[in-house]
């Protein structure tokens, strides 16, 4: 899904592969990969990627009808998500996950553990 997405906000604005790659300093090969989806980016550059197209990484990730639509968990979250998701949980577990958690945040309010951010 990742790859599609990519080459399809990457055509969108008239943009090559080696216009991308040259923003993300890495080469247009590297960039064919990923749209062809025989590799993916790390975090650092999802993230970047996710940026310079002015969309949510949850977007880029799982090709909603919205690019603009932002998902349901805090931006300061980005992160701790994006480790999830590379380590192979689904955006559906990730999304999951932050319900309980904001299940137990409600019913148990006092625990210390559910007051921190999630990504400490």
């Amino acid at each position: 899904m990742f790859g599609q997405m990519l080459k399809a906000l990457r055509t969108a604005k008239g943009l090559t592969q080696q216009d991308i790659a040259n923003y993300l300093g890495v080469t247009p090969e590297a960039v064919g990969n990923w749209e062809r989806g025989t590799r993916e980016p790390d975090l650092a550059t999802l993230l970047k990627l996710a940026k310079y197209f002015d969309v949510a990484v949850h977007y880029l990730l799982t090709g909603t009808d919205d690019p603009n639509r932002r998902p349901p968990w805090p931006e300061e979250w980005e992160p701790a998500v994006l480790t999830l998701v590379s380590q192979g949980y689904s955006p559906e577990e990730v999304l999951e996950a932050v319900r309980l958690y904001r299940v137990l945040q409600k019913e148990l309010p006092d625990l210390p553990h559910l007051t921190k951010p999630l990504d400490q």
